[in-house]
């Protein structure tokens, strides 16, 4: 059996006026929460999220699937425990609230990892705090199994790149009975495409209903160096997004700096000088000399990290790996707070 391929699907004009109508008696949206690009993120009353995006229809004019709520049902298809970490998009609504528009209904979740982040880590004075040890593996950890679902190919479907994993794209949801862990979900998955496909046959990039293109795919910053050099986009991209999204975890900042740039003047992303090269990792401990460069975690996860960094994506370990990697880890030993302040860079290269 060959795997469903990713296609969208237009829906009967018949439902769309009694669809619109149900989207307003029974979720009733409500004040706006923020936007991004083309879209828009709408406060329901039932613990609900609601994506509104472009509509886009096919050559009849009838109302196309989003392409991002189409990848979304189709890995959860999967009957897989890391299925879980994938937002669940759960309900659409076509042209609606208004014609030009549909509406993806999706959990309501506590924030994004780039939010979340920055509010829990951070002193009472209000200075940026690393992440402990065991919170980074945990994130890291959650993220590892995700994209490696999504890069996973079964009977269901083909295998996936996400294509603009950043923590912005990363929803946390948070327990009141354990909120130091909390659970995370991957999500936006308008760039997303199958393995294999290439840039020249990629049409949908030309204009899809998530408002992304062949230019706004992989946010600066998160972007793989490779694929800026023009090659064709591949899983090893996403695990660079990924390393990436764990570093500003760290720093607060992504990881690639110009050779002509010091390191506390980094740009947030890395498509201002033609030569760059990644903050190394590998070999930077602790010390208990606030005078020596430090990391507030173990040199094990440091080289890890380096890994999904590496300039050539042949050398980057695959998501799955990733999770072996993670799990072969030391247990973590008490370890001093160390605030950003204290962590001193130094212009080392991989």
């Amino acid at each position: 059996m060959s795997p469903t391929k990713i296609n969208r699907q237009p829906s009967p004009e018949t439902t769309i006026e009694s669809r619109r109508t149900e989207y307003l008696r029974e979720w009733r949206p409500g004040a706006t929460l923020g936007r991004g690009g083309t879209a828009r993120c709408v406060l329901m009353v039932r613990e609900a999220v609601a994506k509104i995006i472009s509509q886009q229809y096919d050559e009849h004019s009838r109302p196309l699937t989003p392409h991002e709520f189409t990848v979304g049902r189709l890995l959860k298809r999967d009957d897989h425990n890391h299925a879980d970490l994938i937002v669940d998009m759960f309900e659409w609504y076509p042209d609606t609230p208004s014609p030009g528009e549909c509406t993806i209904l999706m959990p309501r979740a506590t924030g994004d990892l780039h939010r979340w982040i920055r509010e829990r880590c951070q002193d009472p004075n209000g200075t940026a705090r690393t992440p402990d040890e065991g919170l980074l593996r945990h994130i890291f950890l959650d993220l590892a199994k995700a994209v490696a679902f999504m890069h996973s190919r079964s009977e269901l479907r083909p295998s996936i790149v996400h294509r603009d994993i950043k923590p912005g794209n990363v929803l946390v949801f948070t327990d009141p009975d354990s909120p130091d862990l909390p659970t995370l979900r991957l999500a936006d998955l308008g760039s997303a495409r199958e393995v294999g496909a290439s840039r020249s046959s990629d049409g949908e990039d030309e204009g899809s209903s998530d408002g992304k293109n062949e230019g706004s795919i992989f946010t600066p910053g998160y972007t793989p160096p490779e694929f800026e050099d023009g090659e064709d986009w591949a899983t090893s991209c996403d695990v660079f997004s990924l390393g990436a999204t764990i570093h500003y975890c760290v720093f607060r900042r992504t990881p690639y700096i110009g050779l002509g740039d010091t390191v506390a003047g980094l740009p947030d992303h890395h498509t201002e000088d033609p030569v760059l090269e990644p903050v190394s990792l590998r070999g930077r401990s602790w010390h208990e000399d606030s005078d020596g460069p430090m990391l507030p975690f173990s040199n094990g996860l440091a080289d890890i990290l380096a890994s999904t960094l590496d300039r050539d994506p042949d050398r980057r370990p695959s998501a799955a790996s990733l999770i072996r990697l993670l799990g072969e880890l030391r247990p973590i030993r008490s370890r001093r707070v160390v605030t950003s302040e204290q962590v001193e860079f130094e212009p080392e290269w991989v």
